[in-house]
């Protein structure tokens, strides 16, 4: 369940829970709504717990053993790519050529 989803489920609980003021038999549409923001709620921070880029990279550890037997502990960064975020595109109209962004 996403991000998104999880504030969808929260704005439709919210509404149930405080602005619908209708009787059914059998349901509790207070409870309905309160049940559906908890579920946004929970939604909303397992999304963050397993988003890779707001979680923290720890880096791992690699033994290395070299020809003399002897065993060497290594800390494995993680690569980052050398290329710029934004690309420089080329744009040409009928008159003009911008070189920008």
């Amino acid at each position: 369940m996403g991000i998104g989803v999880s504030i969808f489920l929260m704005a439709v609980g919210a509404i149930l829970a405080f602005a619908v003021d209708v009787t059914a038999d059998g349901i509790n549409l207070d409870t309905v709504g309160v049940i559906l923001i908890i579920l946004g709620l929970v939604g909303i921070l397992a999304s963050l717990v397993w988003w890779d880029e707001w979680t923290p990279r720890r880096p791992r550890v690699v033994a290395i053993d070299d020809d003399d037997g002897v065993v060497e502990l290594v800390e494995e960064r993680p690569l980052v790519e050398e290329r710029p975020v934004v690309e420089r595109r080329r744009v040409t109209t009928r008159r003009t050529t911008y070189d920008g962004f």
